[in-house]
């Protein structure tokens, strides 16, 4: 058991799939069923730690759509649905909404949480709103909000910091460049464009 157990790649194993089948499997239940999947996460064959394997595009996926306008209209009221969709088992399920109904708003992800900043709220003004989700335990929390509101920008993290970069706010498209840490809640100031610009491509790599 102890050679079959240690090329089994936990991390790529759903949170689900470990609590309600491997923590439930008698034979691991005892000491030397804990030891062999304790030495199953230290080593695998050919690699120098279980920890290396949790490459990009390996292991379970979630994509979430956010809030954004439904109906025809042009005019009509932005949502706060979120839907997310699991490429494993192909299939949508609803999520926990938004607290604040938005649409053209930015999303990153830090740490496993996603945050949902800036947008336009009701009656087309623009917000400077930012929550944060927690897919673990599917509830939204206000967090800081941005200095400056706007709609349409782009938004990257780096380094576990997360950028919003660009778009149309009150006065006009932008070169805003605010940052945000998630440990402390706050934003500041970075540098700004060169280009005022909003609805743009941006990705950070």
């Amino acid at each position: 058991m102890a050679s079959l157990f240690s090329h089994v790649r936990f991390p790529l194993l759903t949170h689900s799939f470990i609590r309600d089948v491997v923590h439930e499997e008698p034979l691991l239940a005892s000491g030397p069923g804990m030891r062999v999947v304790s030495r199953a996460l230290l080593t695998i064959p050919g690699e120098a730690s279980v920890l290396s394997v949790a490459r990009d595009g390996l292991g379970p996926r979630m994509l979430y759509a956010i809030g954004g306008v439904g109906g025809a209209g042009a005019d009509e009221d932005p949502l706060g649905v979120v839907e997310r969709f699991d490429v494993m088992a192909g299939k949508w399920e609803a999520m926990a909404p938004m607290l604040t109904k938005r649409d053209a708003m930015g999303v990153g992800v830090v740490g496993g949480k996603l945050y949902a900043v800036g947008g336009y709220g009701r009656g087309g003004l623009h917000t400077n709103t930012c929550e944060r989700f927690d897919p673990l335990t599917n509830t939204w929390e206000a967090m800081a909000p941005m200095p400056s509101k706007r709609s349409g920008m782009g938004v990257g993290v780096v380094g576990g910091k997360l950028y919003a970069v660009g778009g149309y706010g009150s006065g006009g498209i932008v070169q805003a460049c605010e940052r945000f840490d998630p440990q402390t809640n706050t934003w500041e100031a970075a540098a700004p464009m060169p280009t005022a610009r909003w609805g743009m491509g941006f990705s950070a790599m």
